[in-house]
């Protein structure tokens, strides 16, 4: 039973991949900066790619993707093995949150409860536009670095595991810290948590929190020096986030934008309910922890993408998906922790109409299916969304 949970796991995550992106899974896929990004920096540039940020910030792990396409897989066949590390990577994502929350003492109902939480992320409202790329990697990576971060430096898992594992985390967490932004402050509320629990500080934690702090800093450094100049956003910021995110997760968007006040009062409430009314003390400073990782990362795309509202059902919702899932797992853990029927009964309410709202874009439908051309200058990429790129042939 122990062993066959992971692997359902991790069978439903790819079950749940298929019915949300089938065409990108049957016919492969490129994303923008799948090819003009990764492809195109590992044909010309070689290893050195590696040390090439982009929107302020390495991109680590989807430059070792294009790397080893680029050494072992002809360029004809990228789209089908970029699909296939996104599903493999996303599958690995769900068994490790999965095993790590089932080990969760405090959590009542730890399968059923573990089981929620590693699906979540392919749940969630979402648009589509972060699955089975791996331009978008940084994004369904976050869930599973969160937990790492949490069960690493809050808990006494560290001092549990073999050599082996140990390894391999802390391989993972510089792999992570080194991919995208979330590395910079990802790991704040597990720090203040091990801060906390200071009298069960070890050399393995210490150990494991300067590679994520080095990570970090790296990612800071990179940011100070190759940073791009940010439009901004005139939108009154709370009440936006409010209304066009949290009440979206639940209403339409036409709902929202009627009765905007409502929506805002009723998301501020939903929030506050489940992030202090936990009776479990750990639990509230989790979902906390989830709630001020989400808001950064909504902030940052507030701060990029000027103009309309974000909302998970429209562009750059992106910037949506961490806000959308640490909600979602907001009411699992509420359920997973609480003996009050009251709250119980709102967290199942409020996560079934979260998913059902997340049914009516649940299929992603792109508009352009990858094109690969080649002629003596070189190879011509087609991809969504109408992005074209030249990678020399020479390289």
């Amino acid at each position: 039973m122990k062993r066959s949970l992971p692997i359902a796991v991790a069978f439903f995550t790819i079950i749940l991949l298929f019915l949300r992106a089938p065409d990108r899974i049957l016919h492969g896929f490129l994303w923008a900066e799948d090819a003009s990004l990764f492809i195109a920096g590992a044909y010309i540039s070689g290893i050195h790619a590696v040390f090439l940020a982009y929107g302020g910030y390495l991109h680590l792990i989807p430059r070792l993707i294009a790397l080893v396409q680029h050494a072992f897989i002809p360029i004809t066949l990228a789209p089908y093995f970029f699909m296939g590390c996104s599903v493999a990577l996303s599958a690995t994502s769900s068994i490790y949150i999965f095993s790590a929350v089932r080990r969760f003492t405090w959590v009542r109902w730890p399968n059923a409860c573990s089981i929620a939480v590693a699906l979540i992320p392919w749940l969630a409202p979402q648009s589509g536009e972060v699955f089975v790329n791996i331009t978008n990697l940084q994004w369904v990576m976050t869930p599973a670095f969160m937990v790492l971060l949490w069960e690493s430096l809050a808990t006494p898992r560290l001092a549990e595991v073999s050599r082996t594992g140990y390894a391999i985390r802390i391989v993972a967490v510089i792999l992570l810290g080194l991919t995208g932004p979330f590395g910079v402050f990802a790991g704040i509320p597990a720090a203040i948590g091990m801060a906390m629990k200071w009298k069960e500080l070890n050399l393995r934690k210490l150990k494991f929190f300067g590679a994520y702090a080095v990570t970090g800093l790296v990612q800071i450094w990179v940011y100070v020096h190759h940073r791009e100049a940010i439009p901004g956003n005139s939108l009154v910021w709370a009440h936006e986030w409010a209304v066009h995110l949290i009440g979206g997760i639940f209403m339409r968007a036409s709902v929202t934008d009627r009765l905007p006040a409502v929506t805002s009062i009723l998301a501020v409430c939903v929030v506050a309910f489940f992030s202090v009314m936990v009776e479990n003390k750990r639990s509230c400073w989790i979902t906390l922890g989830l709630l001020f990782v989400a808001m950064l990362a909504w902030l940052g795309g507030m701060l990029r993408t000027p103009g309309p509202p974000l909302a998970w059902d429209g562009a750059a919702s992106r910037y949506t998906y961490l806000t959308n899932t640490f909600v979602m797992w907001m009411f699992v853990i509420a359920f997973g922790t609480t003996n009050m029927r009251v709250m119980k009964g709102a967290a199942i309410a409020l996560g079934l109409t979260a998913l059902v709202n997340s049914g009516r874009y649940f299929r992603v439908e792109d508009a352009i299916r990858w094109q690969i051309s080649d002629d003596q200058s070189g190879y011509m990429l087609y991809t969504e969304p109408g992005w074209k790129t030249i990678v020399p042939a020479n390289h």
